[in-house]
């Protein structure tokens, strides 16, 4: 039986954040987005280090790139910069991830300088 590792980490993630966004947001009052974005931020975070535990295993799967990269996308890049400065991914052969996270994270800085000038009508 093939295993889909992109399909069960998606899903893993975003059982993971709403987990920790809901209750985040009912139980402090954050606006929705605040609370999503630490909410994948620790996600982030979270599967960067399962990622370096399981590496030395090899009876464990490991966290496809695409997954971690696209965490720090969807708003997780300073997670994921925590993640990689923990020691994870040094490699000459990942500098590519490195730096599509650093830009990643200015865009995010940029979008939440943004919104905290400019508070969204919502």
């Amino acid at each position: 039986m093939r295993t889909r590792p992109y399909a069960t980490w998606i899903l893993v993630t975003a059982v993971l954040t709403v987990a920790v966004a809901y209750p985040l947001q009912r139980s402090t009052g954050l606006a929705f987005l605040w609370s999503y974005l630490v909410a994948v931020n620790l996600t982030t975070l979270l599967l960067y280090r399962v990622d370096k535990w399981v590496a030395p295993h090899s009876w464990a799967p490991r966290i496809p790139n695409a997954i971690l990269v696209g965490l720090a996308a969807v708003g997780g890049a300073f997670g994921a910069l925590l993640g990689v400065a923990a020691g994870h991914k040094t490699s000459p052969r990942y500098r590519w991830m490195r730096r599509l996270i650093w830009f990643f994270a200015a865009l995010q800085l940029v979008l939440l300088i943004y919104l905290l000038v400019l508070p969204p009508p919502w």
